[in-house]
């Protein structure tokens, strides 16, 4: 299938390139040595270390802060979280909206090597092969892609996945299926390329200090469970636009400690996007706000028993009194939810359940001790797991057993708390009750919430639950056009999940952060991440005569010829 592209459309695609190229240059000559301070360093903290540098190994979002550091995928996101280009210097999409083909510019590895669409190709089919240790955890973001699904499933040869590295600057990409928001998912860390000529040959890459990458950022030194080093890439393509000469990331799973270090001036940056801490103990501290779309929620082990009984499920998300925990632990800096798709997604105008639903949740607790043939005494004691470090997890978790104690009059709900690495393995492996969650969404598209649940094998649905109907229609969904249609397809499927109640949604709650002053450039996005590559530390503004970088709310040229089509 030949790729057709109109010429107005890669003049336009061209002109923008260029537009930003001399936009950035200007930028650049504005920042000389007397705006800048001489230390340009940046210090900042996650809770937990980094699972690994691998993409297989490292869809946490801890280490998705680390890996967008120190890789660059095609597409990287601008201001307005709009996909632009990065490795891809240009890139052409048919008519049909069924074919990408990206256009590769000079790129090298931190080892000095070329970058090349051979790289991604590897990459990508790497995380698709269903007989690898490296098969992705996140299956659902490859689907649009022609063959992925049936190659996941085993139903075709790697070889079938329409990827392809025509030559090294020339990659190939279809589509099953028109998917608008296949360059917002192209951005993703699942999706960046890896060094071929390296893990030819080393088995244990990503999990030392020798790995080679081709973002802003290198890494310099990784003291496992204490302290990452990441510096300036001197071979990444953009290097004049990197103004920091390094970022270095404390592990402190204590929020009180990382208070205590930003007030003292050890870090320049505390609370989100890297740790959620709650209100009365920072209410002094953190001073920005924006709004987020990072979901908690329970997954609900639905083969153990005796959750394996949908009325206890919903009777115990009815009897939840969420508005009461925003507001206790929060001071209303978040909304109560009744759903896991965050608010700035929802289709349903309508709540799918009510909040504090007493009565409802009683009658339902009371119909499900009399299916299973138990009394409320005779009821097995139920494990409530969540991450131990976590403040904010340990106080919600407490109002809830409270709230389940209070309404339902059970006794024997246990708090269960480990550490990051434990309750993450034990909630994959199917080893829990209920279990904490904090899930952010990388696209900003419900499909990608809802399509956590689609198969209970996938490793990240955790609750072990999947239903012939709602598979129906997230197909359905896939290759629905029409938005309302396809609106109302998703509707329908939100509308099984909480009726099967697999997860019991909580709350969504706002980014809360505080930053050194002198801290500029950055990129807060809201998907939960943050972009350092053209952050700096300017002088106070008394010392210099040039206003700071403000960052111009653009239309990304991808995003533009991607409508053209619409």
């Amino acid at each position: 299938m030949k790729c057709i592209i109109k010429k107005r459309h890669r003049k336009y695609f061209l002109f923008s390139l260029v537009l930003c190229t001399i936009s950035a240059s200007i930028v650049l000559l504005s920042k000389s040595k007397n705006t800048l301070e001489e230390k340009q360093m940046l210090k900042i903290a996650l809770p937990f270390d980094i699972r690994s540098l691998d993409i297989a190994f490292s869809h946490d979002d801890t280490s998705t802060h680390v890996m967008n550091m120190v890789f660059e995928g095609l597409v990287r996101r601008d201001v307005n979280d709009m996909p632009k280009p990065a490795v891809a210097e240009t890139i052409e999409i048919s008519e049909d909206k069924r074919h990408y083909v990206f256009y590769l510019r000079d790129c090298k590895w931190s080892d000095g090597r070329d970058v090349t669409a051979y790289d991604f190709e590897f990459s990508w089919k790497r995380s698709l092969d269903p007989t690898s240790k490296y098969l992705t955890h996140l299956p659902h973001y490859f689907h649009p892609i022609k063959n992925a699904k049936s190659c996941l499933l085993g139903k075709c040869p790697i070889k079938d996945v329409a990827i392809h590295a025509i030559d090294e600057k020339t990659l190939s990409v279809e589509l099953e299926y028109p998917a608008p928001y296949f360059l917002d998912i192209v951005a993703l860390p699942c999706f960046f390329p890896l060094p071929k000529h390296v893990l030819e040959k080393e088995v244990n890459w990503g999990n030392n200090e020798s790995v080679v990458c081709n973002g802003a950022f290198k890494l310099k030194h990784w003291k496992k469970g204490y302290l990452i080093d990441v510096e300036k890439n001197l071979h990444y393509w953009d290097k004049k636009n990197v103004y920091l000469d390094g970022i270095n990331i404390s592990i402190i799973g204590d929020v009180r400690t990382a208070l205590m270090m930003y007030e003292k001036g050890s870090l320049d940056w505390i609370g989100s996007p890297f740790v959620t801490i709650s209100y009365d103990v920072s209410s002094q501290i953190l001073d920005r706000e924006e709004e987020d779309i990072l979901m908690h929620w329970l997954f609900v082990n639905t083969e153990k028993f005796p959750l394996n009984n949908k009325k206890l499920r919903k009777s115990l998300a009815y009897a939840i009194n969420r508005t009461a925990i925003v507001d206790s632990i929060f001071h209303s800096l978040g909304v109560p939810s009744s759903t896991p798709i965050a608010p700035s997604m929802q289709l349903n105008l309508h709540p799918c359940f009510k909040d504090n639903d007493i009565l409802s949740a009683q009658k339902l607790f009371q119909e499900a001790l009399q299916e299973m043939g138990l009394s409320k005494e005779e009821l097995p004691e139920i494990e409530l797991s969540y991450i131990g470090d976590l403040e904010i997890q340990h106080r919600i978790a407490q109002a809830i057993q409270s709230q389940w104690r209070e309404v339902l009059g059970i006794k024997k709900i246990l708090l269960k708390r480990s550490e990051w690495a434990v309750h993450f393995n034990a909630t994959v492996q199917g080893d829990y009750d209920l279990g904490f969650s904090m899930w952010n969404v990388s696209v900003l598209d419900p499909a990608f919430i809802l399509e956590v649940f689609r198969n209970k094998t996938d490793p990240l649905n955790k609750s072990n639950w999947e239903n012939k109907n709602y598979k129906k229609l997230l197909d359905k969904a896939c290759f629905t056009e029409n938005e309302h249609k396809r609106s109302q397809q998703l509707i329908e499927a939100e509308s099984i999940l909480m009726d099967e109640m697999p997860v019991i949604p909580l709350c969504c709650l706002k980014k809360r952060f505080a930053k050194n002053s002198k801290l500029k450039g950055e990129i807060i996005s809201s998907l939960e991440f943050i972009d350092f590559k053209s952050a700096y530390f300017e002088k106070k503004l008394e010392e210099v005569s040039i206003p700071p970088l403000q960052h111009e709310k653009q239309i990304s040229p991808c995003r533009e010829m991607e409508s053209a089509y619409q």
